[in-house]
């Protein structure tokens, strides 16, 4: 009698778990879905900055918050005033 308990339990158990499985599956296949958009995307900004200069800047950007990468100069006017600066650069 305790058997066919136990057997029940776990039969109901390993439902819940498969049904776990499957929903953590989904969010990986749509996290990796969004990377693949987002990655694409990207790629055709790189290639129209390497063909075009005046893509170069928004191309760097887009690239860094894709990489959730943030800069210390918001603007390249910041970024060049600190380039003839005496400040140092800290990667």
């Amino acid at each position: 009698m305790h058997f066919l308990f136990f057997y029940y339990q776990a039969e109901a158990l390993s439902k819940v778990l498969i049904e776990k499985i499957k929903e953590e599956e989904q969010l990986l296949i749509h996290y990796y879905q969004e990377y693949e958009k987002t990655f694409a995307e990207l790629k055709k900004l790189v290639d129209l900055a390497i063909i075009d200069d005046q893509f170069t800047e928004k191309a760097i950007v887009s690239l860094a918050e894709g990489l959730n990468v943030k800069f210390k100069y918001e603007t390249l006017e910041e970024f060049q005033e600190f380039m003839i600066s005496d400040d140092v650069l800290e990667l």
